[in-house]
């Protein structure tokens, strides 16, 4: 008997739904949410997070799911964008608004002085 992949029902699922969009993605981070004091001068803090989004657009829950390896970005890298984000929701086979997911990545930064990083 053959064997099918178990991932390959979930992949066509997946194939149906639309993701969430993020619709104020530039509102989600300022540079007063930087905790200056647990930061090192030039050095990149990096923390990966996952959004549940509800059928509103409203973010419901953060997880982190990669640590910076600071508490305070960890932190607030979960807690910024579950106070702040806005989403158009995802939407299912109908078009009808369901529940989704958006995973990201938070970059943290202090410098000594302005660095102006390229726009997405």
């Amino acid at each position: 008997q053959r064997q099918i992949c178990p991932m390959i029902p979930l992949l066509a699922l997946a194939s149906l739904l639309s993701a969430p969009e993020p619709t104020n993605l530039q509102g989600w981070f300022t540079p007063d949410d930087v905790p200056a004091e647990s930061m090192q001068s030039g050095k990149i803090y990096v923390a990966g997070f996952s959004l549940i989004v509800s059928p509103t657009g409203k973010v419901l829950d953060c997880q982190l799911d990669v640590k910076s390896g600071l508490r305070e970005i960890d932190s607030r890298s979960c807690s910024r964008p579950l106070s702040r984000a806005k989403f158009k929701p995802a939407t299912g086979s109908d078009g009808r608004p369901v529940h989704g997911v958006h995973r990201g990545y938070a970059h943290w930064i202090m410098m000594d002085r302005p660095v102006w990083l390229p726009k997405p």
